[in-house]
């Protein structure tokens, strides 16, 4: 199962509820992680100009400020991942695990239905099996039986 396969999505519709634009939600980022000379670490960290870092602490940075911030932590062995975790909490209002929390949820209780039913089937194949043997139409092993009319 990949990221962008869609098939373990719950099948009821699910409205996103998005609680901030992607500006607001890094600046948010970036703002916790380094409340003091923001602009300062994130030109350091994410290798921008003066200008484009004081713009993503405003909340106005480009796709292009995220991206390089994005490479920058790549290059330098720490990952992008946890920015994105960070960038995510902020835009949708909630954490990823809490997301794959409902999702597991969501697949136990269908697995769980899943094997009531299962169980449901045998105890009618059962019922059906023994009434078919008491009505002889099948013998002591389960096999049609050779009755001729």
């Amino acid at each position: 199962m990949t990221s962008t396969d869609f098939g373990y999505m719950p099948s009821d519709r699910q409205e996103l509820r998005i609680a901030r634009n992607l500006g607001d939600a890094l600046a948010a980022v970036v703002k916790a992680k380094w409340p003091f000379h923001t602009a300062k670490h994130v030109e350091a960290t994410f290798g921008l100009d003066r200008e484009a870092a004081a713009n993503v602490v405003k909340a106005k940075g480009s796709a292009t400020a995220l991206t390089r911030g994005v490479h920058a932590l790549q290059t330098r062995d720490q990952t992008a991942w946890a920015l994105w975790m960070a960038i995510g909490k902020e835009l949708i209002g909630e954490p990823y695990e809490a997301f794959e929390a409902r999702v597991l949820n969501h697949l136990i209780e269908e697995n769980n239905r899943a094997i009531s039913n299962i169980e449901s089937l045998r105890a009618r194949r059962a019922t059906l099996e023994a009434a078919a043997a008491d009505a002889g139409l099948v013998d002591g092993l389960g096999s049609p039986s050779r009755r001729r009319g």
